[in-house]
């Protein structure tokens, strides 16, 4: 019994000081891991001339495209609203940025990121990038080492 009740204590305060703990390159590969599990989402930026009918048909061949779940149009005004979410702790960045400024987009949500990363990386997306409108797409990355390559300063490597 006092063998088992030593190994308890023993447990409890190796655990505790920090040696079991992730490395920062474990956690980020965990908290990468989790991201990849949910749902992905990819951005469609218009251009400022963008008209309703290239909008309308935009949104019309998003829709159609598999694994695609929503497709929501935001407009300057609720682009700003994001921006200003992104940035709260940098007033002064923010005084230099006027809603007008930020363009309009779709964001569309697929399924997974194994999805969004087939499409991503077939004829469809050039196509999408070609479409009249279109400003830029952006793809999120969609697998760990996708990240650590978009963010390698901010991205923890192995040893």
């Amino acid at each position: 019994m006092k063998i088992i009740f030593a190994a308890l204590v023993t447990l409890a305060v190796v655990t505790g000081c920090g040696l079991f703990k992730d490395t920062p390159e474990e956690k980020f590969q965990k908290e990468i891991e989790e991201i990849l599990e949910k749902p992905a989402v990819f951005t469609v930026f218009l251009d400022d001339e963008a008209t309703e009918p290239e909008r309308t048909a935009l949104r019309s061949w998003l829709e159609k495209q598999p694994d695609v779940v929503a497709v929501a149009f935001e407009d300057k005004a609720a682009a700003y609203e994001r921006f200003k979410q992104l940035w709260p702790d940098d007033p002064d960045f923010m005084k230099n940025v006027e809603q007008e400024y930020l363009p309009e987009s779709f964001r569309t949500t697929v399924s997974d990121y194994t999805a969004v990363r087939e499409l991503r990386d077939s004829q469809a997306a050039k196509d999408l990038e070609a479409m009249p409108g279109v400003r830029k797409v952006v793809f999120p990355c969609t697998t760990v080492e996708e990240c650590r390559d978009k963010a390698p300063s901010a991205v923890p490597r192995p040893s």
